[in-house]
């Protein structure tokens, strides 16, 4: 078999297992952490046996991952943009029962060609957690309030108010970890 033989077998099997499909979004749902969405057309390629039919518009992504986190993002400025999104299978229900799982979100900025707007994220809290010989710490270094009063920052290391952590660092020791990490969330 040649080169040119196997390309082209290594991209039959890619569009085989790379279902895209191109829509604009029609919903956005956040539940706990489960985001649901669906797209104004139907979706281009055979669904995984374990989605429900009912739920065959719909997507699914986990806000426990980070890429789970970043393609919320990305989908709250496709819908702020009324942008077109490719969403990639990953062909299972694993983030809830009967709901396919988007694998992978892509923003199509040139869509309409209309001006694309880059979103800007502002930091509003610093922290850093440690745990020295089985004792837990939480610690804020910045730490600011919503509109609301609520810190963004909470007692348990957590981002609250709709910030994302992101960690930035961390340093270790015999008996000793501290990792740092900031809250982040889209300006307005």
């Amino acid at each position: 078999m040649n080169l040119l033989q196997k390309t082209i077998i290594f991209i039959s099997v890619l569009i085989a297992f790379s279902t895209l499909a191109q829509n604009k979004l029609t919903s956005l749902k956040v539940d706990g952490d489960i985001v649901y969405f669906s797209t104004n057309s139907a979706k281009k390629q055979n669904s995984p046996a374990c989605m429900s039919s009912q739920n065959k518009d719909k997507w699914t992504l986990s806000l426990n991952t980070e890429t789970g986190k970043a393609s919320y993002a990305l989908l709250v400025i496709a819908a702020s943009d009324n942008k077109a999104i490719l969403v990639l299978s990953a062909n299972d229900c694993a983030d809830k029962t009967a709901f396919e799982r988007a694998q992978s979100i892509e923003l199509d900025i040139t869509a309409n060609n209309t001006k694309v707007l880059i979103p800007v994220f502002k930091e509003v809290a610093y922290g850093f957690s440690q745990n020295h010989r089985g004792n837990y710490y939480c610690g804020s270094t910045i730490n600011s309030n919503d509109e609301n009063g609520s810190p963004y920052l909470n007692s348990n290391c957590s981002c609250t108010n709709g910030s994302v952590k992101v960690e930035i660092g961390g340093s270790s020791a015999t008996n000793y970890n501290r990792l740092y990490f900031k809250c982040m969330m889209l300006a307005e």
